[in-house]
């Protein structure tokens, strides 16, 4: 099974899963029925269960949405325009063994946008030894911040003879000064990018 069509697959076994949860909660509603009728429980229990029923349809047909969306989903994959096919048939629990450490890395040697990455990376590298500045991976993207502090005092004509206040702001500046820094900047997000392939 591919991952569309476990899509569709995960899809028909949430909605028998959303159907049975549904002939379950409106089975409990004559038995609830019958208790508060004969004085065992109280209304409220009625009214739970009846909101239980509600909430059963809601996903029932939540579930049977996904499903028409996933069958349209594989259908578009095959170049169709409509899903034809009945249902999909599969074992969702078996779980391929994964491939060894040897073969994903060969792949990843192989593939076009990380070798695009590492020539990327060397790029900017190379810019940045350029510009004389020492790389200092810590502070890439950092800045100073600058704070300043005022404080004095307040002599009110009327009330109490004197006030003190104090405050303090900071501004922290979003990008650095230097053009070295801010290259370095560059570099360490396209590090980063690289590191996700």
């Amino acid at each position: 099974m591919g991952l569309p069509d476990k899509a569709v697959g995960g899809a028909q076994r949430g909605l028998q899963l959303a159907e049975e949860g549904f002939r379950i909660a409106e089975a409990a509603v004559p038995v609830t029925q019958k208790r508060v009728d004969a004085g065992k429980s109280p209304e409220v229990e009625l009214l739970r269960i009846n909101t239980a029923v509600a909430m059963a349809r809601i996903e029932l047909e939540q579930a049977k949405r996904d499903l028409q969306s996933a069958r349209l989903n594989l259908a578009t994959q095959w170049g169709e325009k409509r899903a034809s096919f009945p249902s999909v048939i599969g074992n969702l629990e078996q779980v391929r063994e994964p491939s060894p450490l040897e073969s994903l890395n060969a792949k990843l040697r192989r593939n076009p946008n990380l070798a695009r990455w590492t020539a990327e990376r060397e790029k900017r590298e190379a810019a940045i030894r350029q510009s004389g500045e020492p790389i200092s991976r810590r502070s890439w993207c950092r800045s100073n911040p600058e704070v300043r502090r005022r404080s004095g005092g307040r002599r009110a004509a009327a009330g109490p003879p004197s006030k003190t206040i104090s405050g303090m702001a900071a501004r922290i500046n979003s990008r650095p000064t230097s053009p070295g820094l801010r290259v370095q900047c560059k570099l360490a997000k396209a590090c980063q990018a690289s590191r996700r392939f």
